[in-house]
């Protein structure tokens, strides 16, 4: 009976985890998952910790211990991921990553600008919507980054892709603090990187494409250096 009826328990978690996923309501989800933490005990939220925590089977098996500070970023990296949802093709495009104690979000230069130039395609504040919605449940400082390739610019307005990657981070700051007046102009800050920090070596084109994008860094008012 002990056997049968834990059976019939962990059946109807799973059934109720796939209705989750088919009706993509994470706040439904999350909430399921509190109600069976016992039965899984997959990232749950710790009653010691403002922020999500790992299951002991993934991480504290291993010994890895995640710190106040980690635990946050990953819960940042979640937020932002679930905010880009309702967008499908800069879900497809873009990449988030956590490093240097920021949540970062990459997006390809081109799908932001016309080719060689600081000037924003017609759709490009449109893409930034999940930000705003980010953004909307955190007060974080952020800082735009552009990135170039190793290919000189190839019109006099820019000498070279120091002034083409200032050029196209002040843009877009500019276009998305006005189509975001609620946010607060001194959490942010532009900066252009010029060839100067390659993902990928640029020894061919799809690298080259690769290293020329804009990211998104947000920091946590608690990080002195951002």
């Amino acid at each position: 009976m002990l056997t049968f009826s834990d059976m019939m328990t962990l059946l109807l978690c799973f059934f109720i985890l796939l209705f989750a996923f088919a009706n993509n309501d994470i706040e439904k989800f999350r909430s399921i998952v509190g109600s069976i933490q016992n039965a899984f005990g997959v990232q749950i939220k710790r009653k010691d910790s403002p922020f999500a925590a790992y299951a002991p089977t993934r991480f504290e098996r291993d010994s890895i211990e995640l710190d106040d500070d980690m635990r946050e970023l990953m819960t940042l990296k979640l937020d932002l991921l679930q905010s880009l949802e309702p967008d499908p093709d800069m879900v497809k495009v873009s990449e988030v990553v956590v490093e240097n104690k920021a949540v970062a979000l990459r997006i390809p230069t081109n799908e932001l600008f016309k080719s060689g130039t600081a000037e924003l395609l017609p759709d490009a504040g449109r893409r930034l919507t999940g930000l705003s919605r980010f953004l909307e449940d955190h007060k974080l400082f952020g800082t735009v980054k552009a990135h170039t390739s190793d290919i000189p610019p190839s019109t006099s307005q820019f000498p070279s892709n120091w002034e083409l990657s200032a050029a196209r981070a002040a843009t877009l700051l500019n276009k998305f603090l006005s189509e975001n007046p609620h946010l607060q102009k001194n959490l942010f800050k532009a900066s252009g990187y010029a060839d100067t920090q390659p993902l990928v070596p640029n020894n061919d084109p799809a690298n080259q494409q690769k290293n020329d994008r804009i990211e998104f860094y947000f920091y946590s008012p608690q990080v002195e250096v951002w």
